[in-house]
């Protein structure tokens, strides 16, 4: 929760791993972040390496979508907003 809010306070995300099955049966507890996923999980390092290289480079695509829509709707305003020919009078 605490990484939730840290993250929205300052336009983030949050990002949590994942372990493998039935490593969280008897202590779950011991199981909670990706320091652990390092050093007590069977996925190890590479584990955090792979979970959150997919994370980081899915929050990059959104935002490269994101920002290109924006440049779009930008576009799409300023087209808008420019003034009419005045229609000649005889």
């Amino acid at each position: 929760m605490k990484a939730e809010e840290a993250a929205k306070a300052v336009g983030g995300k949050a990002i949590f791993p994942i372990f493998a099955p039935g490593e969280l049966g008897d202590n779950p507890k011991a199981f909670t972040d990706f320091n652990d996923l390092a050093g007590k999980s069977e996925l190890g390092k590479a584990g955090v390496k792979r979970q959150l290289g997919t994370a980081v480079s899915k929050i990059l695509l959104n935002e490269d979508r994101r920002q290109q829509q924006s440049q779009k709707l930008g576009q799409a305003q300023q087209t808008e907003l420019r003034p009419q020919r005045a229609a000649r009078l005889r």
